[in-house]
């Protein structure tokens, strides 16, 4: 199997890995628009740490050219921590590794870069030296000793530095070329022209250094986006409006001159859910921001140790409706993991859209799960959001979940501005900032899973456009694209931004009352 052409487009890659001893995840465009990356290919664990160990070594030279180092090899993770943890009579690392080590189990990316020996089941030793660009510059498979190795690829990754910065080029095969938007019908393809990018290229945030082909990889790397882009920051909203605002604007259909209110207080709900409506459970959860951190997409490793120390101690302060405990997902031991996939609370790595967008960056550092007591308030730190603030419980009290919901949310702001000085991210025009633009304004979805077996038997399609005109969303109950299954709904708001969250969960508690009674009506004449 011949080696990987260069110069040329690296392959991708996402795949599991041992990082600081805890096993993670890490793709290829985690490092695009920031760092070269030094792939390192090994055969097996255990039998070659000689391969590993003068790279770990010496990994504080390949950061000083702003270079990342990857180890790969066919084994699995748990061999790859195995191997981490050996003795070194035993052909392990002794703990000692600064570099990650990724699982290639099927091969499938050492045959992508011509590594695979089909014979063995085994990547061959070699090395790939791939820019900030995405383009593989160099690869050699050599047998000379691996500190001469590193010694020459410094000065190759250096050599290489040096021409991108004298012609303002990196090669032929990079994003300050127009990229191949493969979601043609999306968002992105429409508001994203090769004007605009030209404008834009070469912009990078100030709170964490993101660029608008970060922002667009989803859309560069699938054909299936609607929206088709994420914001690494604040920033990103501010320096890239020009692509930003008519999309956002088009998703949301909202004026150029609108502006968000945000209304909080439980207080001026009017009514509740009917005790008659068959509502099973209610859920409400909104996203929020801290100011000053970076966005999942683009939030520094340090930023988001930061974001997760914050809500460590804003949990401490919590009364005693709200009192619980913080779960790291780092460490977390197999007891309280299975109790959570129980409770359905964990949230877990493996989302491509949001490996390619970055957030499954340094997986799992610096995120947890928090719940009360009555398991009836959580908060996720640092999934797609910096905070995914959720209040839930059986029944349809949705007053009730909503102002929990109020009171846990002022708590955490409460404790943020205490520790640190910042607020959460409120913008006049999009309302509390997200990662996400669609989730921009309130970053509310209010739903109630609520039987409808007479708008069943009716018509499906007359529910999804009766939904419509009461501004509602109905889903199946195994989410968005998850399909239909029985007559229990999932019904929520459809909006997010131009309303408040009082609104939106005014309308939600008014329409399911509607759609209950209209239910007991269509029963009725069906004969049901």
């Amino acid at each position: 199997m011949p080696l990987l052409q260069t110069p040329g487009p690296a392959p991708d890659f996402a795949t599991h890995a041992v990082v600081n001893g805890n096993i993670g995840h890490i793709g290829l465009k985690d490092y695009q628009g920031e760092k070269y990356v030094c792939l390192v290919f090994y055969p097996m664990d255990f039998v070659y740490a000689e391969s590993i160990t003068p790279f770990s070594n010496r990994v504080e030279e390949f950061s000083k050219v702003n270079c990342a180092v990857l180890a790969m090899s066919t084994d699995s993770v748990y061999s790859h921590k195995a191997f981490v943890k050996a003795s070194r009579a035993d052909g392990g690392l002794e703990g000692k590794c600064k570099i990650p080590l990724l699982a290639d189990r099927s091969g499938k990316i050492s045959k992508k870069y011509g590594v695979f020996d089909a014979e063995e089941g085994i990547a061959r030793k070699a090395l790939v030296i791939i820019d900030d660009r995405g383009t593989a510059r160099h690869m050699v498979a050599s047998s000379l000793p691996v500190d001469k190795v590193i010694d020459d690829t410094l000065k190759v990754i250096q050599t290489f530095q040096s021409k991108s910065l004298g012609s303002g080029a990196g090669g032929d095969v990079q994003p300050s070329n127009f990229p191949i938007i493969k979601s043609k019908h999306s968002l992105v393809a429409k508001h994203v022209t090769k004007e605009k990018w030209e404008k834009l290229k070469n912009i990078k945030t100030k709170t964490s250094g993101f660029t608008l082909y970060k922002a667009i990889a989803v859309s560069v790397e699938f054909d299936n986006q609607h929206c088709g882009i994420y914001a690494g920051d604040w920033d990103s909203y501010k320096d890239f409006a020009i692509v930003f605002d008519p999309l956002i604007q088009e998703y949301h259909g909202i004026l150029p001159s609108a502006t968000h209110t945000s209304d909080m207080d439980s207080t001026k709900i009017k009514g509740n859910v009917a005790s008659d409506v068959p509502v099973h459970s209610c859920r409400i959860r909104v996203g929020r921001s801290i100011d000053g951190f970076g966005l999942s997409p683009g939030i520094t490793k340090e930023q988001r140790v930061g974001v997760e120390k914050l809500m460590v101690e804003a949990v401490k302060s919590f009364p005693k409706d709200l009192a619980g405990s913080y779960y790291p997902l780092t460490g977390m031991n197999e007891t309280v993991r299975q109790q959570l996939v129980d409770d359905h609370f964990l949230f877990v790595s493996g989302d491509r859209n949001l490996t390619v967008a970055g957030m499954e960056r340094d997986w799992p550092e610096g995120r947890g799960i928090f719940h009360n007591e009555k398991k009836t308030f959580l908060i996720w730190v640092n999934e797609e959001d910096q905070l995914r603030i959720i209040s839930m419980e059986n029944g349809g009290n949705v007053k009730g979940v909503f102002e929990r919901l109020c009171n846990g949310i002022k708590m955490v702001g409460e404790s943020v501005k205490k520790e640190c000085g910042k607020d959460f991210c409120l913008d006049k025009k999009y309302g509390y900032v997200h990662s996400c633009p669609t989730n921009l304004g309130t970053g509310m979805r209010a739903s109630v899973h609520i039987d409808l077996p007479g708008w069943t038997k009716h018509s499906v399609d007359k529910l999804k456009a009766r939904c419509e005109e009461l501004h509602l969303q109905p889903r199946g109950t195994r989410g968005e694209s998850g399909g239909q299954t029985g007559h229990t709904y999932d019904i929520s708001n459809k909006h997010r931004l131009g309303y408040s969250e009082v609104q939106l969960v005014q309308k939600m508690i008014d329409g399911v009352n509607t759609l209950w009674k209209e239910d007991q009506e269509f029963q009725k004449k069906l004969n049901m």
